[in-house]
């Protein structure tokens, strides 16, 4: 399909967009973050508003992809191990999709520069605004800057009077060198795979593989990247692919079928009720079924209130915070 690219307010440029192609139907993700969510009331309320040249305006459908085949969000339960005990099955992960391509003449606009981001957020922020950047004022970020232009060259754990952690410094993510070919990572201090869906797919593959050795570069890139991002149990899945994950390059349960196929064929077919025979595996399905469940919790909160007082969610560090809204 053709991907259009506007530079401004979403409800205005869905409306303009949705005029020209004469839609009937507009498709978007469910989103449970409040920013995001407050994003799709405006688009919906200003297509409702609108005026379209086909009469009506274009209806508003929302899609999922989840992990657990479950029949209502009402009646999921809130406790994880009641939760685990009704045992859902899973849904099969779906082939993209072929969409037909626009045989309209559209502007399909460009990626806008980051200059051109400065002045659209200028422009747009109101009289009484005034942004502050938090990372630049923060202690810890000041405490890193000081740190760094003394050029420590090995981990740093650094601790207040009472023993405290104050801040964890790597200065490096991998060891240092030549680019490697076919790399995985944009960057040799990072840890968070980029590309499109082959290449996280094949990251994930290397990843699974981590006990097994590889003559490839690449995938020795990250087992490396591994051993850093390992910071306790478990953590390194959601550290190299959480961004992935969230963005939709894959989806979870593409991510989590592909676990367990690898699962099955190191078990000659079977899964072992005593547990998964790697660590790597035992990271990818907590990590993704964790992600599944906190994010049903959020989708079963804004169909069923349960408590006095709304929730909202707020996205920090990839992980859903959640708020109780209330009112004097």
């Amino acid at each position: 399909s053709d991907l259009l690219i506007g530079l401004g307010n979403a409800e205005d440029a869905v409306l303009k967009i949705a005029n020209e192609v004469q839609a009937g139907v507009i498709y978007t993700e469910e989103e449970v973050e409040q920013c995001v969510c407050s994003v799709l009331a405006n688009v919906e309320s200003s297509l409702s508003n609108g005026s379209f040249t086909r009469g009506n305006p274009p209806e508003i459908k929302f899609w999922s992809a989840p992990l657990y085949d479950y029949k209502s969000l009402r009646q999921l339960s809130t406790s994880r191990n009641q939760f685990l005990n009704e045992k859902f099955s899973t849904t099969t992960a779906l082939p993209a999709p072929t969409l037909p391509t626009l045989n309209v003449e559209l502007d399909t606009g460009s990626l806008p520069t980051l200059e051109e981001l400065k002045v659209f957020l200028k422009e747009s922020r109101m009289a009484q605004d005034n942004w502050v950047p938090i990372k630049s004022t923060s202690a810890r970020s000041i405490l890193k800057a000081a740190l760094i232009q003394r050029k420590i060259k090995s981990n740093v754990s650094l601790s207040d009077g009472d023993g405290e952690n104050i801040e964890d410094i790597t200065t490096s993510a991998g060891a240092p060198g030549r680019k490697i070919a076919g790399s995985m990572f944009a960057s040799e201090s990072s840890l968070e795979v980029r590309g499109g869906t082959d290449i996280t797919l094949d990251a994930l593959d290397a990843y699974l593989k981590y006990l097994e050795g590889t003559g490839k570069a690449s995938w020795q890139e990250l087992h490396d990247k591994v051993r850093f991002a390992e910071t306790r149990d478990g953590a390194s899945f959601r550290t190299l692919f959480g961004n992935a994950i969230q963005l939709g390059v894959i989806s979870r349960r593409r991510a989590y079928q592909e676990t367990i196929q690898y699962e099955r064929d190191r078990n000659a077919g079977f899964l072992s009720p005593f547990g998964y025979s790697t660590p790597t595996v035992t990271s990818a399905v907590d990590a993704i079924c964790s992600l599944e469940w906190y994010w049903l919790l959020a989708l079963k909160s804004q169909v069923s209130i349960e408590g006095n007082y709304p929730l909202k969610f707020w996205r920090w560090k990839g992980y859903l915070i959640q708020v109780y809204i209330c009112w004097p």
